[in-house]
């Protein structure tokens, strides 16, 4: 009897299919983690809800609603010991928003942090105070441990305040304040750049 060696192979690639269509619909689904570190507490991704649930930031000037109106307003930065920094922005601003920064440890413990800030009621004056909100354009590194708010007193952005904290624990510790008054002539050197202020920095 002939074989009819084409249809035999028809038949044979057909098999393959259903057998690997069966494996794949026996399958478990694969979590993507993307660039989290293993042992991170982050699980993305996590909607703003599911953040504030966490959370539990207070919703009088920290809605639970992003104002961003393209993403949850979250961001979430590993850190190398398995732990993890959160922002959560509150507001934009015409030229700068507010924001809240947590501590999620190693069991997804949340740890709101402090920022030691300063008002400016008179050129040349400033009065220290301490806010888990801080306004300003934040930067998080999360290598070095290192967060900076750059407070503009207007939106060309050529005055106003830049601080650096460094996270140390659960807590963090302003390590440098820097500072440029408004002038009629604007100079637009960088915050890094202004002059540094000496105050008492500790807590």
């Amino acid at each position: 009897m002939a074989v009819n060696f084409r249809g035999g192979s028809g038949i044979f690639f057909l098999c393959l299919i259903a057998l690997s269509l069966a494996a794949c619909a026996n399958s478990k689904p694969v979590l993507i983690t993307g660039s989290t570190p293993k042992g991170s507490t982050l699980s993305p991704p996590l909607e703003r809800i599911d953040w504030w649930t966490k959370l539990h930031w207070p919703t009088e000037n920290c809605p639970v609603t992003s104002p961003t109106p393209d993403n949850e307003g979250i961001e979430a930065y590993p850190l190398d010991d398995g732990r993890s920094l959160v922002e959560v922005i509150c507001s934009l601003g015409a030229y700068q928003g507010s924001s809240r920064l947590y501590l999620l440890d190693t069991s997804s413990t949340a740890h709101a942090l402090n920022f030691r800030q300063f008002q400016a009621p008179d050129v040349g004056k400033l009065e220290p105070y301490d806010d888990k909100l801080v306004t300003g354009l934040m930067q998080v590194r999360p290598q070095l441990g290192e967060i900076t708010v750059w407070r503009k007193y207007r939106g060309i952005g050529d005055c106003g305040q830049f601080l650096r904290y460094h996270l140390t624990g659960n807590q963090l510790h302003l390590k440098e304040l820097r500072m440029q008054e408004c002038e009629d002539e604007p100079n637009f050197l960088p915050p890094e750049q202004w002059r540094k202020i000496n105050t008492h920095l500790r807590y």
